[in-house]
């Protein structure tokens, strides 16, 4: 789900988020056409994750060692 973006908002791009999460970033496109994940569309079409948000989904094993599943954490 595309959302505005405010002003200097940390991004990452959609293999970093991939990385983080240790799955393919095809992967974290899905998420982004599924609702799963917000995203933000650059001028040229790119997709960039809010940092906060992305972090706020991983949880503290995740951010130490990367998550070994094909779906992002909820909640």
């Amino acid at each position: 789900m595309a959302r505005e973006s405010p002003e200097y908002e940390p991004l990452y791009t959609t293999g970093e988020v991939a990385k983080l999460f240790r799955v393919d970033a095809a992967s974290v496109t899905r998420w982004g056409n599924e609702g799963r994940i917000e995203y933000i569309k650059t001028p040229s079409g790119q997709r960039r994750y809010p940092k906060a948000m992305v972090l706020a989904l991983l949880t503290p094993d995740d951010r130490s060692a990367g998550s070994e599943t094909e779906s992002p954490p909820t909640g």
